[in-house]
């Protein structure tokens, strides 16, 4: 029962983690298309297309990392509001868990290198269409 629950776990964390992605392709695909212009310049004065792609992939590993933060430290929280709840529940067991909630530091750094990684992976295809704009189109605007 446990290798079950741990697998339908793991495959919420995995559909988590694709969500997540979409959504920060989404977002960074808007923030390209905001900005056509700024990186057409950037493009005409020089940068690489290797530059444009860094600097937006970039953006979305910061991403990734505030939201590993954030998600974690909630995380820890939550855990330590919960263990205080069951603590008092049952109080009058004779056997009782120390923690319901395990947070490792093996734990923490494979959430957030996986979190990081799907904002990393999200952020590849706005970064690549970054990256391939012909800079006179978009300093006038087009796509």
């Amino acid at each position: 029962m446990l290798r079950l629950l741990a697998w339908a776990f793991g495959l919420m964390s995995a559909v988590v983690l694709a969500v997540a992605g979409i959504q920060v392709a989404h977002m960074l695909l808007l923030v390209v298309s905001r900005r056509r212009r700024e990186i057409g310049v950037l493009r005409a004065v020089g940068a690489s297309s290797r530059a444009i792609r860094t600097m937006v992939l970039l953006e979305g590993a910061v991403l990734g990392l505030a939201g590993v933060l954030l998600g974690n430290g909630l995380a820890f929280l939550a855990s330590r509001g919960v263990n205080h709840g069951a603590g008092i529940v049952f109080a009058d067991l004779a056997f009782q868990p120390g923690d319901l909630f395990l947070f490792t530091p093996e734990i923490v750094l494979m959430s957030a290198l996986m979190g990081i990684l799907a904002c990393l992976a999200g952020a590849w295809p706005p970064a690549r269409w970054a990256a391939r704009m012909d800079p006179v189109q978009a300093i006038r605007g087009g796509a």
